[in-house]
């Protein structure tokens, strides 16, 4: 941490990375911006930031792929982030002929996104955004690449949003983004994100997707992948540690609970995660229980705007807000075509309930702004926007029009120097952004009072070069290309119901105004006074304001979301005669999904006949996306398929006998509670043609990652801090508990944690003796399943934590009874072996991870006759004892020299490379190690092998293992209970 502050002090002092360098006549361009008024240096600007950094500190062997030379302290970090800069572009160069294309736009992220949707669902390349805020230039996309004959491309495999969620919102760019991912597996939507700690870690995930988790992301139809798994090869440990030291300097529990977490999460359409391609069809929900659901969305959208009086005024996400009305109902349109229902009826009693709130300040304000973003996005056209034709035709803005549309546009131009007055206070207000929003109210002499909030304002310095006089006349703006440094007005141009122009058409008040937050009254309630407004004037001020069908510069109305399509009903593949029909029950106490209701409609005579005789009806459940419904004794089955992982605990059957249906109620499941996902840690799908993908499981190029030097021990012990924090403060107890008990733990996840941290410490050799052969045991399925040889373990700076570079060999029934790999299996009772005992749980877990491991450092292809892709394939292939769970087109594929023990060549043509992580428990779903128990992992205590203890069993200190003594242990009793395992690794100590 020292040396990458100081090269931090150097760089910003010498405008250099490295203290050595000499002195340039050439300034670094990335001080440019200072000499620009209009450029802020970020404070956080560090050219070595951006590389990663632990080669420099790390111990690696001298053949290692990125190895620095030994270099002084202040050096090194310099000199690594160079190495790899060297690489970087060596990668590059090497690609970019090949199949490297780079598109390039100038625009906001949504416009982009939704202009794609758009043009992938009409072949039209502008969906009339503009392209960013501060212009009025609409987004074009170009001809050559996305006209008729254009080849580029309108979905993709991954859509890499960087930190751009912690600007506009995760929900924004769901609804962007995810419709451009392509129908496949590995499809991914990637986000990263600062989420604030708050009181539990577990808030983070609410707060980005406005409420509850499951039931936002089944609405959007995404899921969180690592939700789900509550697992990751991405370590948090930094993060952890960063977060606690930040929250011991706080002066506040509120200042400690702004602490961040650095979350890079990955989303998936919900069809591909589930492992259901083809679809579920609309979701059938009541209008009363899915009015009840949006409006604690919409709460949870706008909390900002609540009449809470606390510390949160003064949070920056009240004063910089992800959404405004029309986000929402862009969150609304994605709901329209997912669910089956009475949707203007859904819409209609909304509205009603958002008007008679009373929890949020604004929301009655906000009312109009709300149902003219409804009508222009295609959600609902409420009975209210239509205007009176008759009324006020003869004054106001439309006394020329001769066709008034339900929506209209108004532009208001603001004076330079009621604009200027904002940044002319202090320092600080010229330093300060406020969010502006646009007013329109009843005129001074109204018997009705009423005023009404606009958030989607798009603003542009510049001039106004013509006055509108009817529908056909569009407003001309020229805008100002000096921007700030100008002396032009600002342009404020927004949309409303042209109704509400009609109730006062000639002295209704309309304006801009700072939008109303804790930090923007304390900046300019002084300057504004307490209304924050800015500038204001009449409807009827003609050099002022103007009304116009469009906003300036377009020809249409912003199109949102043009890429969704309805959920189609879905056909049953097999032809068997049976209907699947998802419903969405929420209880009357409740405002989430609990919930998902699967039916199925009956059509086949046998399976009527079944139901009509009374057979019984039992159900079952191997998947936690599926449910088979057994029909008599098992004499027929169907399988239902749910789009988000749900348990058979607490479910509930109803069955119609005379009707034909069967209806399965099935509780969505916890991420840390359901025993159905207790092995979904590394899930792997299968395409529609059978490629595997794993889900949570990044890809790494295992031959280009540094290789640790694992004789320099004094400068490992990192790794075990590393292992140790796998498990959450949860799984921590139980560990500690279950060893008190005699060293079993029933939990799955914690004896494959646990397996895992005994093979980096064996591996490494930081505790016990020091092998690369694993063999994963059940002594009462057999003995040996299959044995694991780690090559090295490599430092996976992406993920900030370790790989073992390992390969798997599986003992089939069919390759132990060939004999083909007999000379190696007599050799390796020779060799020292850490065996890892497992239970029928572990051992399928260990079954189903092993596909996730191969593809993930896989670099080459899967063959035409692969077992994966037969009909009917699943993955893995098996979990029964004995049986194939890989595919063969890996076996063999291994670097030459990848292991030196006797005998490999006849093993390693059945061998699979696979990549072996530490398996950290997620944040968002469960909480970590608290401070004190991570600075304790930071100084590894000495403990009993066997059950952990600090002391003995008699009081007084742990005994050594007489032989090797480097295991401690607190009784005999521990001793001989851990010395099956201890023995294969246990070596005479050097006398």
């Amino acid at each position: 941490m020292e040396d990458i502050a100081e090269a931090s002090k150097t760089y910003w002092k010498c405008g250099m990375v490295s203290p050595d360098s000499k002195p340039g006549s050439v300034p670094n361009p990335m001080f440019a911006g200072l000499l620009s008024r209009n450029e802020v240096y970020h404070y956080g600007s560090d050219p070595v930031l951006g590389y990663h950094l632990a080669t420099a500190f790390a111990p690696l062997t001298e053949n290692s792929p990125l190895r620095v030379p030994d270099q002084k302290s202040a050096t090194k970090v310099a000199a690594a982030a160079k190495s790899q800069f060297y690489e970087w572009v060596a990668a590059f160069r090497e690609i970019a002929p090949k199949r490297l294309v780079l598109r390039f736009v100038v625009a906001d992220a949504l416009a982009c996104c939704h202009t794609l949707q758009h043009l992938g669902a009409t072949g039209k390349p502008s969906a009339n955004w503009y392209r960013r805020q501060w212009e009025l230039k609409v987004l074009q996309l170009q001809a050559d690449e996305y006209g008729p004959k254009g080849k580029g491309p309108t979905l993709f495999d991954v859509v890499d949003t960087s930190n751009l969620s912690d600007h506009i919102g995760v929900v924004n760019l769901i609804i962007a983004a995810s419709p451009l991912l392509k129908r496949q597996p590995w499809a991914t939507l990637c986000t990263e994100t600062l989420c604030k700690r708050g009181t539990s870690q577990r808030e983070a995930v609410g707060r980005i997707l406005c409420g509850n988790p499951t039931t936002s992301s089944l609405l959007l139809g995404v899921s969180l992948v690592q939700y789900w798994s509550n697992a990751k090869c991405e370590s948090h440990v930094d993060e952890m540690f960063m977060g606690a030291l930040g929250s011991m300097g706080a002066s506040s529990r509120h200042q400690a609970e702004e602490t961040q977490l650095h979350s890079r999460l990955a989303w998936k359409r919900d069809d591909q995660f589930s492992g259901h391609p083809n679809g579920y069809g609309e979701f059938h929900v009541e209008v009363s229980a899915l009015v009840r659901v949006l409006f604690q969305i919409y709460l949870h959208m706008f909390s900002s705007e609540s009449y809470r009086v606390s510390e949160e005024i003064f949070e920056r996400s009240t004063a910089y807000k992800h959404f405004h009305r029309g986000s929402f109902s862009s969150f609304l349109k994605v709901v329209k075509h997912r669910v089956k229902t009475d949707w203007q009826a859904v819409c209609s009693q909304l509205l009603d309930k958002i008007s008679q709130d009373r929890t949020l300040a604004l929301s009655t304000n906000h009312l109009q702004e709300l149902g003219i973003q409804m009508y222009l996005q295609d959600v609902s056209a409420e009975a209210w926007l239509p205007p009176e034709n008759n009324t006020f035709l003869s004054v106001g803005p439309f006394r020329h029009w001769k066709s008034i549309p339900l929506a209209v546009a108004v532009t208001v131009v603001i004076p330079r120097p009621a604009i200027n007055r904002l940044y002319d206070v202090s320092k600080m207000h010229e330093l300060s952004s406020p969010t502006l929003v646009a007013s329109l109210r009843a005129g001074p002499g109204s018997s009705n009072q009423w005023h009404n909030v606009y958030s989607d304002v798009q603003i542009v310095f510049g001039t106004v070069r013509n006055h509108a006089r009817d529908e056909n006349t569009a407003v001309v703006v020229e805008q100002d290309e000096h921007g700030w440094n100008g002396n032009a007005s600002l342009i404020a141009s927004f949309m409303v119901p042209t109704g509400v122009l009609q109730v006062d058409p000639v002295d209704a008040l309309v304006g801009i105004c700072v939008a109303p937050s804790g930090q923007a009254a304390m900046l300019y309630a002084q300057v504004l006074g307490v209304d924050m407004t800015v500038f204001e004037t009449s409807i009827s001020a003609a050099s002022d304001v103007f009304v116009t069908s469009m906003m300036p510069g377009q020809t249409g109305h912003r199109v949102v979301c043009g890429g969704l399509q309805p959920l189609k009903v879905v056909e049953d593949d097999a032809g068997a005669g049976f209907a699947e029909k998802l419903l969405l029950e929420v209880p009357a106490s409740e405002s989430h999904f609990t919930t998902i209701t699967g039916r199925l409609d009956i059509s086949p005579d046998k399976a009527r006949k079944l139901l009509q005789d009374k057979a019984p009806i039992a159900l079952r459940q191997n998947d936690p996306f599926t449910v088979d419904v057994l029909f008599g004794a098992k004499k027929l089955s169907h399988t239902l398929h749910f789009p988000l992982p749900v348990t058979q605990a607490g479910n509930r059957l109803r069955v119609a006998r005379k009707s034909g249906y069967v209806e399965v109620v099935a509780p969505i499941a916890s991420p840390n509670e359901s025993a159905i996902l207790s092995d979904f840690v590394y899930p792997t799908r299968l395409n529609t043609v059978g490629l595997p993908a794993a889900l949570n499981a990044s890809h790494v190029n295992l031959d280009a990652l540094p290789i640790l030097d694992l004789t320099k021990k004094s400068q490992m012990q990192w790794l075990v801090t590393l292992g140790s924090l796998q498990f959450s403060s949860r799984e921590k107890k139980l560990r500690a508990e279950g060893m008190k008990e005699g060293g079993t733990v029933e939990n799955v996840r914690v004896n494959f944690k646990e397996s895992l941290f005994t093979m980096c410490m064996v591996a490494s050799g930081l505790q016990g003796g020091q092998t690369g052969l694993f063999a994963i045991n059940h002594p009462k399925r057999g003995g040996i399943h299959m044995l694991l040889l780690v090559s090295a373990i490599r430092v996976d700076s992406d993920n900030s934590s370790v790989v073992l570079d390992a390969a798997v060999i599986p003992l089939t029934t069919e390759m132990v009874t060939s004999g083909r790999m007999e000379a190696f299996l007599l050799v390796m009772r020779t060799l020292k072996c850490c065996n890892i005992i497992v239970n029928d749980e572990e051992l399928i877990l260990w079954k189903k991870v092993m596909p996730a491991l191969a593809e993930r450092c896989r670099m080459y292809k899967h063959h035409r006759y692969c077992e994966y892709k037969r009909r009917g394939a699943s993955i893995p292939l098996s979990t029964d004892p004995g049986q194939k769970f890989l595919c063969t087109c890996g076996h063999g594929k291994l670097p030459t020299n990848f292991i030196s023990i006797p005998e490999w060549e006849t093993a390693a043509p059945n061998a699979v490379r696979i990549a072996i992580s530490p398996t950290f428990a997620v944040p968002l779903v469960e909480e970590m190690v608290g401070m004190g128990e991570g600075v304790k992992q930071l100084a590894p205590t000495s403990t009993c092998r066997s059950c952990a203890s600090e002391k003995a069993k008699d009081g007084g200190a742990l005994k050594r293992c007489m032989r090797c003594q480097a295991v401690k242990y607190c009784s005999a009793e521990c001793q001989k209970k851990d010395w099956k395992k201890h023995r294969m690794e246990c070596e005479k100590a050097a006398e």
